[in-house]
């Protein structure tokens, strides 16, 4: 794959991401009647948003990346093997499915 298409990729996802927290930002700070969050405690719903964003999402973009520019940034990654940064990712998943379970708890459901 030629350099300048993974830039364009990475920075597609990079722009992705940032909708991400930004959604996930307006549902935790805003919820509007009929949200799921909606006249829940603002520290369940940052968990929640978060969790899905942060800990589900981003993860599975880093994964998807062309990680070529981030090894010219920072050495140490292309030291680290695929599969070890896979398993870090799926350990972020399941850590955010467990956060986003608990959290959703404190939610008042609609």
């Amino acid at each position: 794959m030629p350099r300048w298409a993974g830039v364009a990729w990475d920075v597609a996802l990079a722009l992705l991401s940032v909708l991400f927290l930004c959604v996930a930002t307006d549902l935790a700070f805003s919820p509007q009647p009929g949200d799921t969050g909606y006249g829940g405690p603002l520290a369940a719903r940052v968990a929640a948003y978060y969790g899905i964003a942060v800990l589900m999402f981003l993860p599975g973009f880093f994964l998807a990346s062309d990680r070529r520019p981030l090894v010219r940034l920072v050495p140490a990654l292309g030291r680290v093997p695929l599969k070890t940064q896979v398993a870090a990712c799926l350990a972020l998943l399941a850590i955010g499915f467990v956060v986003v379970a608990v959290a959703t708890g404190f939610l008042p459901r609609t």
